[in-house]
């Protein structure tokens, strides 16, 4: 979806004279785990607000893409979220806690992901509310038609020039152009603008070879397991057990939304991610699906284990994308952002992926797309 903070995105819906349908009511970030949080004694669920708290003062005292040689932002690099959970007293259960709502709000377990990863996500989305909105789909409007319409009004305008289901190999340059080796032959341009996943970036044979640096920093690129479902069910069951199950919900590695049915009836979207997405990682397409719809019935009852329809997207099936949204590991190298975004020779660089703001969204390959389009004519 797009939410209200993604000007560019809203600006580029109007362009292709699409309109917006109307968004869903905002979601407060703790939404998911109301359950859990409802569990807790009063002092616990207070420490908690503190210690989001604490994290959106720290996010804001970082600028929004520090240097590699700041101090703090070094210091917080090499160190992992759990540690920095540790310093706060919040008791077992409510560390635990934290835990849970850390994974699904940064898309990565505490121990796996660098208190700086954390920070920046909150700082670059616009703090814990945005950063909610987006992983969790709320308080976003979208396009008549489904966000594919703003990819068919694009392709509209490009025309002839557009060319589908053509992967790029590799690419070799000189001083005066640059060539592209892709199954359909040689392409050849002034220059070229790579608008690709970071993760096939660093697999690119390029001619020349990328400097060493370069290829090191987009190596500590780390992809994450992630699978996603949409399931249509004959009614909203989960609105008629009792007790009720209110969605969203996070149930460990799941995270469990409802979603506007497309006629009658009612519609999830489920997200595995963590140990769960990494168990469906080794199963063939039936095995993921029995996965699902047991972790499903274990939250919302033995209902859940009949959809009318279940669309499945494990992520790392993609040749050409092997993770819905990589991170960085441990250390100074979420701190190379800058320099992997600068020119190399002929070859610009754009994609989610690097994106100084709204990184992994639309709205952030929509802003780096204008900044390598702005480098381009500006060297003409």
């Amino acid at each position: 979806g797009i939410g209200a903070r993604q000007t560019r995105l809203r600006q580029l819906v109007g362009e292709l004279g699409l309109e917006l349908e109307a968004a869903t009511l905002p979601l407060d970030a703790a939404a998911p785990f109301a359950a859990a949080l409802a569990a807790l004694p009063w002092p616990a669920r207070h420490q908690l607000q503190r210690l989001w708290a604490r994290l959106e003062r720290q996010a804001a005292a970082l600028p929004p893409e520090p240097a590699p040689e700041h101090a703090l932002a070094q210091r917080l690099a090499r160190q992992p979220l759990a540690d920095w959970l540790q310093d706060a007293w919040l008791g077992r259960r409510a560390r635990r806690l934290a835990g849970e709502m850390a994974a699904q709000l940064f898309g990565a377990a505490p121990d796996e992901l660098s208190a700086l990863d954390a920070l920046l996500q909150l700082r670059r989305h616009g703090g814990r509310q945005a950063l909610a909105e987006r992983r969790f789909g709320a308080a976003q409007a979208r396009p008549q038609g489904g966000m594919q319409a703003l990819c068919a009004g694009l392709a509209v305008r490009l025309g002839d020039s557009l060319l589908l289901e053509t992967p790029l190999f590799g690419l070799r340059q000189d001083a005066q152009a640059v060539e592209l080796f892709t199954p359909r032959g040689r392409l050849r341009a002034a220059r070229v603008v790579l608008a690709l996943p970071a993760l096939q970036l660093a697999g690119l044979a390029c001619l020349p070879a990328q400097p060493g640096w370069r290829d090191h920093g987009l190596r500590h690129l780390l992809p994450q397991a992630s699978l996603e479902a949409y399931l249509s069910y004959e009614r909203a069951f989960w609105r008629e057990r009792l007790p009720t199950v209110a969605l969203p919900r996070a149930a460990g590695d799941c995270l469990i939304l409802e979603q506007p049915p497309l006629g009658a009836g009612g519609a999830l979207r489920v997200r595995l991610g963590g140990a769960a997405a990494l168990r469906a990682s080794g199963l063939d397409a039936a095995a993921r699906r029995e996965l699902l719809l047991e972790i499903l019935a274990g939250v919302l009852g033995e209902a859940a284990r009949a959809p009318q329809e279940l669309l499945l997207q494990h992520w790392a099936d993609e040749p050409y994308l092997r993770c819905a949204e990589p991170r960085w590991a441990r250390g100074p190298w979420l701190l190379q952002g800058a320099a992997l975004r600068r020119p190399l020779g002929r070859v610009h660089f754009a994609g989610a992926d690097l994106a100084p703001r709204w990184p992994g969204t639309l709205e952030g390959a929509v802003e780096a797309g204008e900044l390598a389009a702005e480098e381009v004519l500006r060297l003409g």
